[in-house]
């Protein structure tokens, strides 16, 4: 007679005991982060680095917009502007670049310690200009050490045209030994008329001289003007005024500029001395010309 052994048998998990386990896995899931916290806290957050912020521009501006709105009739309309070098290195201002040459901004001073400041003005002369909503700017580039650039605006609103140059300027090439000359007419659209009382340069190579004065077809005055310029004027450059002056207090002084490029310096070509201690020249190319002296 043989006795069998008890076989062990398996229990199938229900529904209930996977949902105890589950839970149990639950619970643990949410206590990780706490204990996360925990382990963090005791043994302290390691600090980031953090990048130091670029230094900021040296230069700062009382305003940056000057908006003058609509203006009475005048000659010129000016803006004014200020700043300050708030940086701790020296600001050297490089440039002023304006958006129409009419501006002729100016700086006398281009050096500016910390704490310094300095200021410049904005000069329109409103006979050379349209009437009208304007909008300019310029630019102040400098260098705190580092290459910045400030932008300025000026707004304006011009009455209605008063009285108007034609052109506003004059260019004169003398690349040759001849006179030349050109027309310069000022409109007046007030009924009241304007009487040239002068006429001034300040540059003794230009002169002008008041050609006529009458009515264009609309009825408006006109002053034509000629403006010459010899032929004998020194090499390069030169910038010029032609003022003409009247008997209107509001336009007492109306103003033409004057650009004079003159030929070119002539450079003589170097000498040297040859075998025999004379001097001679050295012609295009390097060649040896004839002898200047034995």
């Amino acid at each position: 007679m043989t006795s069998s052994s008890p076989v062990a048998t398996q229990e199938k998990p229900t529904s209930d005991t996977r949902l105890a386990k589950f839970a149990g896995k639950s619970w643990l899931l949410l206590f990780l982060p706490v204990v996360w916290a925990f382990v963090s806290f005791v043994q302290g957050a390691s600090p980031s680095s953090m990048a130091p912020a670029p230094p900021r521009p040296a230069l700062v501006f009382n305003q940056y917009l000057v908006d003058l709105g609509p203006v009475p009739p005048q000659r010129f309309v000016h803006a004014f502007f200020q700043f300050t070098n708030r940086g701790k290195e020296a600001v050297d201002v490089t440039e002023l670049v304006p958006s129409c040459g009419c501006l002729k901004p100016h700086l006398a001073q281009r050096h500016y310690a910390p704490g310094e400041s300095g200021e410049f003005f904005l000069k329109i002369e409103t006979a050379q200009e349209n009437p009208g909503p304007h909008e300019y700017f310029v630019d102040i580039n400098y260098i705190d050490p580092q290459p910045r650039s400030a932008r300025v605006t000026f707004k304006v609103t011009l009455p209605y045209r008063q009285v108007l140059v034609e052109p506003p300027g004059l260019v004169f090439y003398q690349l040759s030994p001849v006179e030349s000359s050109r027309e310069v007419v000022i409109t007046n659209f007030r009924p009241q008329p304007i009487k040239v009382t002068g006429i001034r340069s300040n540059s003794e190579y230009v002169n002008a001289d008041v050609v006529s004065s009458d009515r264009d077809e609309d009825g408006f005055q006109r002053i034509k003007l000629n403006v010459t310029v010899p032929g004998d004027v020194p090499p390069g450059r030169q910038v010029a005024m032609v003022v003409v002056s009247t008997d209107d207090p509001e336009f007492s002084e109306i103003g033409v500029h004057v650009l004079i490029q003159g030929p070119e310096s002539v450079i003589q070509p170097a000498g040297y001395l040859d075998d025999r201690g004379g001097e001679r020249a050295r012609g295009r190319g390097g060649e040896k010309s004839s002898e200047a002296s034995r």
